[in-house]
């Protein structure tokens, strides 16, 4: 022990913990406790009590009846009694298959996958799998992992989980487990990694020749070629086929998030965070609140990521840093709540910056899908303090409403709420003035067969599509075009009803779905 620091016996002591678990498969031991008999000990572990006989010839007992407490049994691996252990679908998304010996098919939560079944993924899927112990397999895209051991040793609990990743990535979160010898294995192509209780990520290179492994938290030992290093929290190694793995290397810091929000309210949502010096890309996943499913996976240039729709929910952003190596770095942890539905309705009446001469001023706007009523607000001031507020019905003929107001500024905006009652983001605040006759003023846009409508504005560089149709199906837009700021004017086509769509687009050419479309009337031009 001499020369030997403090800091690394508990490793030692850890690594020790792989070797016995690797064990379970030969015999293995049993300690007698007060009380107990051969016949016992046959029936709890070997299924039958009359194995006694088995265990009296190959330990050599004298006395069936009369144990020594604290001695220690051999058991019969052969003899021992195996239920196989499960691993369920939890989570499953895009492109993602079970292969067993019947074929290969879509998997489905709540599949159970046995020993030997295979899971590939594609560039859109994404699987978890949680094991008996509850402990969790986050199966990334384009992968291939195969349970090549699952079982589970009469009522001692003694538990062998054997993974293959053969292509693609997975993240482990396992279960600590207190009876020796149980144990949790991935072999990659080029590495062996054993753990008893711990969270890691491991990929596997497309040729399959390069694999890396970070830990989180706990101890993950990586052997091959004969050596093996003990990878302890903020660690991580690599290693290329016919090879050692390195050296463990300490990993980058988290990266440190930008003030983000607990809770969003708009639609698209955007989070950024400081860029670390060694970092070339980085990393972002987005979970469920527990972290324990994930629902994307994505590598950024850049210290920041947008989405421009994903469902209200409860959510778990990470963010890695990637260094030089291909080693995912420590992780920014933000959780947060979305509830930006129903989205809110595209403003048409006042224009923004118009100036109304008329004792009483006309409120319209489109109708988002699944709105059931609006919280319409007004002030005098762009903080809305002491604003009047209105709680108004769905209507079928025109959604709005008109108000008689003294002269002066102001502001404006509407939220809307679906059938589970709660409102969505208010839309952005428009304003408009009250003025005396004879002033500067703007005539009504629809009175001259002129429509505006305004939505909710981006990130900066974002730009838009707007599609306007007479039909909800969109099969021929009356306008299909870009805009470079949120607000669209055009020629009215007759009556209503009109349905308006948006398209965001990143300032990279980037883009996703159209926003679901919204609804509004349009009276005769007069």
């Amino acid at each position: 022990m001499s020369g030997m620091s403090k800091t690394a016996l508990p490793l030692l002591c850890a690594f020790s913990l792989f070797v016995s678990a690797s064990a379970i498969g030969g015999d293995r031991d049993y300690t007698v406790r007060r009380g107990d008999t051969l016949s016992q000990i046959a029936a709890q572990e070997l299924g039958r009590a009359s194995a006694w006989r088995e265990l009296q010839a190959l330990n050599k007992v004298a006395d069936p009846e009369h144990l020594m407490p604290g001695s220690v049994l051999r058991m019969p691996s052969a003899a021992v009694r195996r239920a196989a252990v499960f691993a369920e679908v939890v989570w499953t998304q895009g492109d993602a298959r079970g292969i067993d010996g019947s074929g290969s098919k879509p998997l489905q939560r709540g599949a159970m996958l046995g020993m030997g079944d295979k899971v590939q993924t594609g560039p859109d899927g994404l699987v978890t799998l949680r094991f008996s112990d509850q402990s969790r397999l986050l199966i990334s895209a384009n992968s291939r992992v195969t349970l090549t051991r699952m079982a589970e040793d009469g009522k001692s609990g003694r538990g062998a989980a054997r993974i293959a990743l053969d292509a693609g990535a997975a993240e482990s979160i396992v279960t600590p487990r207190q009876k020796v010898g149980a144990h949790y294995e991935v072999k990659t192509p080029a590495l062996s990694l054993a753990v008893r209780g711990t969270r890691f990520r491991v990929a596997v290179d497309g040729a399959a020749e390069t694999t890396r492994t970070t830990v989180s938290n706990g101890v993950v030992a990586a052997a091959a070629e004969g050596k093996t290093v003990v990878l302890t929290e903020g660690t991580g190694t690599m290693a290329v086929r016919g090879e050692a793995p390195s050296a463990p290397r300490t990993l980058l810091p988290a990266p440190v998030m930008a003030a983000p929000a607990a809770t969003l309210e708009k639609l698209p949502v955007q989070f950024a965070w400081q860029p670390l010096a060694d970092a070339g890309q980085y990393r972002v996943e987005l979970l469920d609140r527990t972290g324990r499913i994930r629902f994307g996976e994505w590598f950024s240039d850049v210290a920041s990521v947008a989405w421009a729709d994903i469902p209200d929910g409860d959510y778990q952003l990470r963010v890695r840093g990637i260094d030089s190596a291909g080693l995912e770095g420590r992780e920014a942890v933000h959780v947060f709540t979305l509830n930006a539905r129903p989205k809110p309705p595209l403003l048409r009446l006042p224009v923004a910056g118009s100036r109304v001469d008329s004792e009483t001023v006309s409120f319209r706007w489109a109708r988002p899908q699944g709105a059931q009523r609006y919280r319409f607000q007004i002030a005098s001031s762009a903080t809305f303090e002491n604003a009047e507020t209105r709680l108004l019905q769905v209507s079928e003929d025109q959604e709005g409403i008109d108000l008689r107001l003294p002269r002066g500024r102001y502001f404006w905006r509407v939220a809307a709420a679906g059938a589970e009652g709660d409102f969505g983001a208010n839309s952005d605040t428009q304003t408009f003035a009250m003025v005396s006759s004879g002033e500067n003023v703007a005539v009504p846009l629809d009175s001259a067969g002129v429509v505006t409508l305004r939505w909710n504005a981006g990130f900066a560089g974002q730009r838009y599509r707007l599609q306007v149709a007479l039909d909800p199906d969109f099969r021929e837009p009356i306008l299909d075009d870009g805009q470079a700021g949120n607000e669209a004017i055009f020629l009215q086509r007759g009556n209503g009803p009109y349905f308006v769509r948006i398209l965001r687009i990143d300032d990279d050419g980037s883009f996703g779905a159209f926003e679901p479309a919204q609804q509004f009337m349009l009276a005769p031009v007069q």
